[in-house]
């Protein structure tokens, strides 16, 4: 994939410096082992730079990438550069393993970084709710890197990992927060409560939304949306609950649910690689003829998640590479070790396959071939805006996928390709049961993302706290108050505000969008094929493709 003028290509520049664990993930093996140092100088060299390309920007799609970056370089929260950090060094270990020539170089940026980083930020006061998501992502790179060392057999890696680890310590006692240590829900949320303190966001909470992901609502207009569907999908979660507590004779709550269906599996994990081809094989021509096309050349090898990525990849995941340079493929990562989180359920095994394969692998590679559509290489750059569009793909597919599946099941759909599919499940599990738990587990996914975006919309808001906002979740939904913290903060919140809408959001848009192209006489399938393969382009931009395509 080319530049297509001067200016993209200036743009792609930019791109690279900032981003090169991206640039390598995307097929520019030159970028191996670098990371972008973000001194003071650093930062407004490439905010320069970045606001004259956007004076320069030829279009749209170029500019609101654009000023994606700016964004993202004002955005100075220290929990940030750590995210990075740990970013790029699983970038490195997925698409190459424990490459000592790679990871010693960049071990050395890493540290120049949290150096400058910190110089950068220091003086600056930060709630205790941007304390705690550092000591977490301290804690999470500090696991990293004693994996690394553990698991190499470089003693220079294993020095080098060893130097590095003290200094992400020396980071993280900058951000000390009094009676932490693990920064475990148990440790910190009686804190939360007790200090019922903001996290300091609300000033440009806003604009941030805006610039960063383009998003055209409001704070307010995001919570009215989370709000509409959460009463509009609780009732159908509290139905499957009771049907299915009835046939495991458990209580009709999510986490005993789960429970029963992970004991009830007939897939053990040092079954799971094998099974997951097996589906695959099945399942492929079935979603290619019904649910979205695939291109000829479409590459993706499931293994096994190697021993030092289980902690980091506890069920599994999917990774795409060389989606800009190269032959584009992706990698998808199933855990075994029974000590992690391997998905031994087929709902969970089902919902996986369609969430991270059909609605991310596939999204790369049809973009990256332009199967359908020519996004530009701008288009399929990494940045917060692609975030909205994949995310929000994948978790609307989930929901498609429901309705076909119960479809097959109930005998509307006798087509070759789902009888073959059916007969393979139903050595495992009875067909109408497996469709129960399928919708659970996607229903009981949706209100957690829905929660994710009335809590990111009120916590960043300053309408209410954190411990305010759990607590609200919790007796509104009757899910536990560590399952709404550990689905909302730790993990979205880290990495911006906003983040955490990116799947309801844009899923239940593109669903609107989709059932407006079908009342319109589109082929459903054509809908979510070109949804699917035009890259990631701002979201009004994405939005205003959909209703070209569909006339609208």
């Amino acid at each position: 994939m080319s530049a297509r003028s001067k200016v993209e290509e200036q743009i792609f520049e930019v791109w690279k410096e900032l981003s090169p664990s991206a640039a390598f993930r995307a097929g520019l093996d030159q970028y191996a082992g670098r990371f972008f140092v973000p001194s003071e100088e650093a930062a407004n060299h490439m905010l320069r730079r970045v606001r004259e390309l956007k004076a320069k920007a030829e279009d749209d799609v170029q500019r609101k990438f654009l000023i994606s970056l700016e964004r993202a370089l004002l955005f100075d929260e220290p929990q940030t550069v750590l995210g990075d950090a740990f970013g790029t060094f699983f970038d490195h270990m997925t698409k190459e393993g424990m490459n000592v020539k790679h990871l010693i170089p960049l071990s050395d940026h890493v540290e120049e970084a949290l150096d400058a980083f910190l110089k950068r930020v220091a003086k600056k006061k930060w709630s205790t709710g941007v304390k705690v998501l550092t000591i977490l992502r301290c804690n999470g790179f500090l696991e990293l890197l004693e994996t690394i060392r553990k698991e190499t057999k470089d003693a220079n890696l294993k020095k080098r990992m060893s130097q590095l680890q003290t200094k992400v310590n020396q980071y993280r006692k900058q951000f000390a927060v009094k009676g932490v240590k693990e920064a475990s829900f148990e440790e910190v949320f009686p804190i939360f409560r007790r200090i019922n303190e903001d996290l300091g966001r609300s000033k440009f909470y806003a604009r941030f939304l805006k610039d960063a992901f383009d998003y055209p609502e409001t704070p307010e207009e995001l919570e009215a949306k989370g709000l509409r569907w959460l009463k509009k999908d609780l009732p159908r979660l509290k139905q499957l609950a009771k049907k299915l507590a009835k046939i495991y004779r458990v209580k009709p709550e999510s986490k005993y649910i789960k429970e029963a269906i992970k004991k009830k599996s007939p897939v053990k994990p040092n079954q799971l690689v094998e099974f997951t081809k097996e589906l695959r094989k099945r399942a492929q021509p079935w979603i290619h003829k019904f649910l979205l096309r695939i291109n000829p050349g479409y590459d993706t090898r499931v293994i096994e998640t190697p021993r030092y990525l289980t902690a980091l990849l506890p069920s599994g995941a999917e990774q795409a590479y060389n989606y800009v340079k190269g032959k584009p493929f992706q990698l998808s990562f199933i855990t075994t070790d029974p000590k992690r989180d391997p998905p031994v359920g087929l709902a969970d095994l089902m919902q996986l396959l369609i969430h991270e394969e059909y609605g991310h692998a596939v999204n790369f590679s049809n973009s990256a071939v332009c199967y359908v559509a020519e996004p530009s290489l701008v288009e399929m750059l990494d940045s917060f805006l692609q975030a909205p569009v994949t995310e929000g793909f994948a978790f609307y597919l989930e929901k498609e996928f429901v309705e076909l599946f119960n479809n097959l099941v109930n005998g509307k759909d006798k087509s070759k390709e789902g009888e073959e599919l059916l007969k393979f499940l139903s050595k495992h599990v009875g067909p109408k049961r497996l469709a129960l738990e399928n919708e659970f587990v996607v229903v009981d996914w949706a209100i957690t993302r829905y929660l994710r975006v009335i809590g990111d919309a009120r916590i960043n808001s300053g309408k209410q706290t954190l411990a305010e906002f759990v607590k609200w979740g919790s007796e509104k939904t009757g899910l536990s108050e560590s399952r709404i913290y550990h689905q909302l903060f730790p993990a979205h919140e880290g990495m911006a505000p906003g983040y955490a809408t990116c799947y309801a959001i844009v899923g239940e848009r593109i669903r609107e969008l989709k059932n407006e192209a079908v009342r319109k006489g589109k082929d459903p399938v054509e809908f979510n094929t070109y949804a699917n393969g035009i890259g990631f382009p701002a979201r009004t931009i994405y939005e205003d493709k959909l209703r070209k395509f569909i006339g609208s």
